[in-house]
């Protein structure tokens, strides 16, 4: 089912179901919560991930730190990007 802008209601994208199989999530999570507190190299998600951060567009570098919700675990994230400013 799809609800307003063609999106399917699940959220998930349609190429992306099938690909999750049992314990991939435990696997994701364990992964992220190996790198709290570590410094960051490159952006960890979203159209710029893997990309280094003084290579991310200075204007979405000034934004972010203003815009996301920031806690223990993403500190790192948020250090890292006001150091490439």
């Amino acid at each position: 089912m799809y609800g307003t802008g063609g999106r399917l209601l699940s959220g998930i994208p349609i190429h992306e179901i099938g690909k999750v199989k049992k314990g991939d999530a435990e696997k994701e999570v364990k992964e992220s919560s190996s790198t709290i507190g570590k410094p960051l190299e490159t952006m960890p998600f979203g159209k710029h991930k893997g990309e280094s951060f003084k290579d991310i567009p200075k204007e979405y570098r000034e934004w972010m730190p203003k815009s996301f919700n920031w806690h223990d675990a993403n500190m790192n994230l948020k250090q890292a990007i006001v150091n490439s400013l």
